[in-house]
């Protein structure tokens, strides 16, 4: 018995019609399947460690049995339909790779559409500063390797912006506001996204933005407000490099602590908590200034020209000496503690008498006080009570004297 085969170009034959005739060589009919084909790989780059997701379509996905990078296979293979799957890259040395598609009718074919590019993972090595503000809006320095084609940097769960990449190794990021406390810093990029690591952290920490008084006496004691942020687990705050007594933590913005005695002049106010210690800058500033405890004496003419001491605390640098708005002269600073001036005019009345020095103005307390008073007013000149009586017997005055308002003799 003869038959021939008429053959399709395609391998796989899909139906076979075999009639056998007695004397008759009949056709046999094969319909193939046709080879798988890929037509796009998303994404197109992965990290040199493997385990990106990569959705691949194409053609002719029935009956897949392997998805290769680069020969090697890929894991987690799931076939969605005819046209799309989804595999998981295997690790593989940097460079492109082919992604082609198994089958039982066969591999597909090479195509520049297959492409796939592993590269470095983004790694983190260091982050600078490395502390900032829970307000956010500190520019970040981000070292590390791998830093191409990035698209974000992430603190924590919370993107930064104004991302700008410098080279493969640094970028500068603006931090976002967060809650106190650390965060790890992980850097997106075309081949993955940053491991955590203990170089990539970043704590939000507490920042100072007003100090109410922001000028108090050497001596101490004053009650002081903080306002800001991050005050949650506040544990600490100091005065220069001299800790304050008193510390009431208010809420997250706001904190009261009582100021200790220092040296006269400017020193930084630092917050320190569970998340760190404030920066410095200007608004944490606090001024030990001169304070007035005893004027001597406290009562002179409207003239002035009275020479008064003045004792306190903070008197070095003092520089003048305001009787009410009037300047005082012939200034002396005789100790940090002591000092003397020649009291101006002035007319009647009490002034506040402000010491005025490098580190600031003495606040107004009621040991300044200084009263201007009238002078003695003379209202009769009579003849002076020494004398002798006359031929006469009648009393007459040798001099001049000063009577009083109501005729008595002074």
């Amino acid at each position: 018995m003869n038959f021939s085969v008429l053959r399709r170009t395609s391998i796989l034959v899909t139906s076979v019609l075999l009639l056998l005739m007695s004397g008759l060589a009949v056709p046999i009919e094969a319909h193939a399947a046709t080879l798988p084909t890929v037509a796009t790989v998303s994404p197109p780059t992965g990290s040199s460690l493997g385990s990106t997701a990569v959705t691949v379509t194409g053609t002719g996905f029935t009956g897949v049995t392997s998805v290769t990078f680069g020969g090697v296979a890929g894991t987690s293979l799931s076939v969605i339909s005819t046209t799309s799957l989804t595999v998981l890259s295997p690790p593989h040395a940097t460079g492109a790779v082919d992604v082609q598609v198994m089958t039982s009718a066969g591999v597909s074919a090479v195509v520049a559409a297959d492409k796939f590019t592993y590269g470095l993972l983004p790694a983190v090595t260091a982050v600078s500063p490395a502390t900032a503000t829970v307000a956010g809006g500190t520019s970040v320095t981000v070292t590390g390797t791998g830093f191409i084609g990035i698209t974000s940097v992430v603190f924590g769960t919370s993107p930064g912006t104004s991302v700008t990449v410098g080279s493969a190794t640094k970028l500068t990021v603006v931090a976002p506001a967060h809650a106190a406390g650390r965060v790890d810093i992980r850097v997106t990029g075309s081949y993955g996204t940053s491991a955590v690591v203990s170089t990539d952290r970043y704590t939000y920490g507490p920042s100072i933005t007003v100090v109410s008084p922001n000028i108090g006496t050497t001596a101490g004691g004053g009650t002081v407000t903080l306002t800001g942020s991050g005050f949650v687990g506040v544990t600490a705050v100091n005065f220069g490099t001299t800790a304050g007594t008193g510390l009431t933590v208010v809420s997250s913005t706001q904190l009261t602590v009582v100021a200790p005695a220092h040296a006269a002049g400017v020193v930084d106010l630092r917050v320190i908590g569970s998340y760190g210690t404030s920066a410095v800058g200007a608004s944490d500033h606090y001024t030990y200034g001169p304070a007035i405890t005893l004027v001597t004496p406290a009562t002179g003419p409207i003239t002035g020209g009275t020479t008064v001491t003045v004792s306190g605390a903070g008197l070095t640098g003092v520089t003048a000496v305001n009787f009410g708005t009037s300047g005082g002269s012939n200034i002396t600073v005789t100790s940090t503690n002591s000092l003397t001036v020649r009291a101006p005019a002035h007319a009647a009345g009490v002034v506040d008498v402000r010491v005025v020095g490098t580190y600031g103005t003495s606040a107004i307390v009621t040991t300044d006080h200084y009263t201007y008073g009238p002078e003695p007013v003379v209202t009769v000149v009579a003849p002076d009570c020494a004398g002798r009586h006359d031929y006469q017997g009648r009393f007459r005055y040798l001099s001049e004297c000063v009577w009083g308002a109501g005729g008595e003799r002074q």
